[in-house]
């Protein structure tokens, strides 16, 4: 990257010799009046931005419009250019237009990017065709309402089946809070079941009866402790399953942010 901007330069010499890898030149602001001061720029290949901005270049005697975007279609790798304040550009017919058409490497051109839209119009227009060009900005329009109808449909799919999707999980929570209910309420009837023939038995239980009495209680407890744990389980599966479905929920609110702003786009 070169700087020489505000210098009073009157032209550009010996800068291919010894600058061949130049990327950036800034040569804003100074006395330069003809591009041909300028041509040792066609031989930096390399050479992908430049600013000429606010200089004095006149267009040559018996010079067409051609003759300014033909001098920088000869430069390989240009992608940004700026030439306001220069009287060359002025009174050149399409002026942007035909730069962008010639120039097919530029992607900047006086403090204005050439986006993609752009430059499909350009290239339809070729040279004067308007009615390609308002043909292809009717096709870029249609594409861009077909992007959004399909963003659309997207969306109201997703939320359709998120809703499915929460249905078929409310019925499946019920089900299992409903059998969970089951094996509570079947787990104390044994239970008291057993604390009833514990007291029926409690004066006339033998020896032999006490051991079959203390198998039979830890038994219970085992299967007590397994019923916990099935809860456990179950309770986990359910702050799951809503941690899911808070993401899903995010996912759609980002959704439809970002429908909204494609829409309001569209509008502008």
């Amino acid at each position: 990257i070169i700087n020489l901007s505000h210098n009073y330069l009157a032209c550009i010499k010996n800068i291919a010799a010894f600058c061949p890898l130049l990327e950036s030149l800034q040569i804003s602001r100074n006395q330069i009046e003809s591009l041909e001061d300028c041509r040792e720029l066609q031989e930096l290949k390399y050479l992908s931005s430049v600013d000429l901005s606010y200089n004095k270049l006149q267009r040559p005697e018996g010079a067409t419009d051609s003759y300014l975007y033909e001098f920088f279609g000869k430069m390989p790798s240009i992608a940004v250019l700026y030439l306001q304040g220069q009287p060359l550009c002025m009174g050149v017919k399409n002026y942007r237009k035909n730069m962008v058409w010639h120039i097919q490497t530029l992607t900047y051109l006086d403090e204005r990017p050439i986006f993609a839209d752009e430059r499909r119009t350009v290239n339809a227009w070729g040279g004067g065709n308007l009615e390609a060009e308002n043909a292809e900005r009717e096709t870029i329009r249609k594409e861009k309402h077909d992007h959004l109808t399909g963003c659309v449909k997207t969306l109201s799919d997703m939320a359709d089946k998120m809703k499915d999707v929460r249905a078929a999980r409310t019925v499946e929570w019920e089900a299992i809070k409903e059998a969970e209910r089951k094996l509570k309420l079947e787990h104390k009837a044994a239970r008291r079941t057993i604390e009833n023939d514990e007291e029926d038995s409690r004066v006339i239980v033998t020896c032999d009866e006490s051991s079959e009495w203390v198998d039979l209680v830890e038994q219970l407890g085992k299967e007590l402790l397994a019923a916990e744990a099935e809860d456990e389980v179950r309770q986990a599966a359910n702050a799951e399953q809503n941690a899911l479905e808070a993401v899903a929920k995010q996912e759609i609110a980002r959704e439809e942010a970002t429908l909204k702003a494609l829409v309001r786009s569209e509008e502008h």
